[in-house]
């Protein structure tokens, strides 16, 4: 997946790395929100921002597992992605509402997501290559423990498209560190705490 960001590429896995250092500039504070698109409350949306970036992840546990990555700025983004375009705003708090269009469809749908206590919950993701498969991990995870996430795995090294499929409920540990089951194996998945966390997507 490709991001107006800096991107690392290893094997057939990309490293989405954020604006600036890991930590929040400026000592600005890291903010998680969740929420659903406007008329289809099966697909999750999840942000963690602070005052000059953003990740976004959106997910309906069965085909769209999309990652947005890119800067903030007077509280709005706009970032185009292999999912599509992500536009919106980040209020003082942290809630996040906008718009997403979907680049298979070109269809805008509008979204918010309110500001949690991120806990447990809020976005978890992960890749690797285990034993000659490229597998990625995305994972929502809401204050009420409800989820969403998709799974991606391919041959290494194989410029294909994806198989998706939906993730197994996780049991997020309070330490920021857990494990999907996939197909090929287990994998490890952490938990995103600032904007500046590199994502692992597939290209």
């Amino acid at each position: 997946m490709t991001l107006g960001v800096r991107c690392l590429s290893i094997a057939s896995l990309v490293i989405l790395v954020g604006c600036g250092d890991d930590q929040a500039q400026g000592g600005d504070q890291a903010h998680t929100a969740v929420g659903t698109l406007t008329g289809a409350p099966e697909t999750f949306v999840g942000f963690v921002s602070d005052a000059s970036a953003v990740t976004g992840y959106v997910c309906d546990g069965v085909r769209i597992g999309s990652w947005f990555q890119g800067p903030l700025a007077d509280g709005r983004f706009e970032i185009v992605a292999a999912g599509g375009r992500l536009t919106g705003s980040v209020g003082a708090g942290g809630a996040v509402e906008g718009e997403l269009v979907d680049a298979a469809t070109m269809v805008g749908v509008t979204f918010t997501a309110s500001t949690i206590a991120r806990g447990t919950s809020g976005l978890w993701n992960g890749g690797t290559e285990i034993d000659g498969t490229d597998v990625t991990a995305g994972v929502i995870v809401r204050d009420d423990g409800q989820q969403r996430g998709i799974i991606s795995t391919r041959p290494s090294g194989v410029m294909a498209e994806p198989m998706i499929m939906p993730s197994p409920m996780i049991m997020p540990d309070p330490m920021g560190v857990t494990s999907v089951t996939t197909a090929a194996g287990a994998l490890q998945i952490t938990q995103i705490v600032s904007p500046r966390d590199p994502i692992v997507s597939p290209r």
